[in-house]
């Protein structure tokens, strides 16, 4: 998806949650082999992408200092 490559989950057999399939429930990358049109430009749902897709450019380092941030911001809710 980064990569701007056309994505599509075929769906024909079901979509099982114990597939991991529910991951992308709304990103509208779940068709079936009937819909698909070639030339495909399957992309996912922008409003999916930005919730669920991180930025492929993060460092390892900036992931766990935005972990911590959150875990900080979580505890203090709690409080």
């Amino acid at each position: 998806m980064h990569a701007g490559v056309p994505t599509a989950l075929i769906g024909d057999f079901g979509a099982y949650d114990d597939y991991g399939l529910h991951y992308f429930y709304g990103s509208g990358l779940i068709r079936t082999f009937a819909e698909l049109d070639f030339p495909f430009e399957g992309m996912a749902n922008a409003d999916w992408r930005s919730r669920y897709v991180g930025d492929p450019n993060q460092t390892v380092e900036h992931l766990a200092e935005e972990a911590v941030r959150l875990a900080r911001v979580r505890t203090s809710a709690d409080d």
